[in-house]
């Protein structure tokens, strides 16, 4: 959603949706497509952090230039119409209410306008959202041991290096019971290869070419 150079918890944070991939809704493509079609990212950058940063581009943060994969994201943008039809192909049929389902999103109760905002845009393609407001505590313990949510709303601060910063959220081997890891689940062998080559080259355009290829992956 956000890229914001400085947060409470760092350095090049981005405000991110993490769906639980191990749940079969959550799972399929064609809905995480629908929800990226749904959202108006523009809108959170002026109701909710008020230009006080600006729209992701990419899986990297913009402060980590060298990395960065500029416009990674820009080629998606708000169409309901397009997100209607992959929530019809995936099986969300709209209720007699016009609802196709309803997902629990948890996060700090500091993110309730992000959710809020998320809610209604989600709501104009038939997605109802269930806000379940955590403390730290409460919110680890559900998200990365109990994995007992759909979705999660997370501030990941990239630092000054992907390889600390980020691989942390898409590498298979962060999956588990460490707090603010790879909450998604998320399992790919060639971003797992892409992250693992930019980890060792020594040489920093290596890295940067390793770590762009491992964005574009991402995005798909």
């Amino acid at each position: 959603l956000g890229d914001t150079q400085v947060s409470a918890g760092g350095a090049n944070c981005i405000m991110t949706l993490s769906f639980n991939l191990e749940r079969p809704r959550m799972g399929d493509l064609r809905v995480r497509q629908a929800f990226a079609q749904a959202i108006d990212r523009e809108q959170f950058l002026r109701l909710v952090i008020f230009g006080q940063g600006r729209v992701a581009s990419a899986p990297i943060a913009s402060g980590i230039r060298w990395a960065h994969l500029s416009g990674a994201l820009d080629g998606i943008a708000p169409d309901p119409a397009v997100a209607n039809r992959l929530l019809d192909e995936a099986g969300l049929a709209r209720g007699a209410d016009g609802v196709r389902a309803t997902f629990d999103i948890l996060h700090f109760p500091a993110f309730a306008r992000y959710s809020e905002l998320m809610r209604q845009q989600l709501a104009t393609v038939g997605i109802g959202l269930r806000v379940r407001l955590m403390d730290p505590a409460a919110f680890v313990q559900a998200v990365f041991t109990q994995r007992d949510f759909d979705l999660a709303l997370i501030s990941y601060c990239n630092g000054i290096d992907p390889e600390i910063g980020v691989r942390r959220m898409y590498h298979s081997s962060a999956i588990g019971n460490v707090p603010f890891s790879n909450a998604a689940a998320f399992r790919d062998a060639e971003v797992d290869r892409l992250f693992d080559t930019a980890g060792t080259a020594v040489d920093q355009a290596m890295r940067g070419q390793a770590y762009r290829a491992a964005q574009r992956r991402i995005v798909e």
